[in-house]
């Protein structure tokens, strides 16, 4: 199964460097065993990484990274706003647009891939794993919610 995390700078005063995203990716290794790593990067405001099984042949690198099987609209941009509006299927993906500089971060219309999102000082931390971002925040876990 894939999965995928990002960090992402909301302002200004704090840009995620490469460290921010290894951290993020040690620790969903952490909760779900080794992967195969596939890292993009985004002007100097996003950075994310598509984690495939340990033996799964990754898929292809790129803007957006998306783990599922989304489908859209021929012609449109994966990620773009015409692309998400038309979108189909069970996915989750962490988008980059270096012409506007703007991240988008999306699942499927039914929610069927889950994303999860918690803020930090000055970034957004992304991950289809509610646990990795709970260890990577040292934050404790329940049943319903990372607190």
């Amino acid at each position: 199964m894939s999965g995928l995390v990002a960090v992402l700078a909301v302002g200004p005063e704090r840009i995620p460097d490469d460290e921010d995203l290894q951290q993020l990716v040690r620790c969903y290794e952490a909760v779900r065993g080794p992967c195969a790593v596939t890292v993009s990067r985004g002007g100097s405001r996003a950075r994310a990484a598509r984690l495939d099984a340990a033996g799964a042949v990754p898929a292809p690198g790129g803007w957006p990274v998306t783990v599922g099987v989304p489908s859209a609209g021929s012609g449109t941009t994966p990620g773009s706003p015409a692309w998400l509006r038309s979108a189909d299927g069970q996915f989750a993906l962490v988008g980059y647009d270096d012409d506007t500089d703007e991240a988008v971060v999306a699942n499927d219309p039914l929610g069927m891939a889950a994303v999860y999102v918690a803020a930090g000082a000055g970034v957004l931390y992304v991950s289809t794993s509610c646990l990795a971002l709970a260890k990577h925040l040292a934050a404790p876990a329940d049943r319903l919610a990372v607190q």
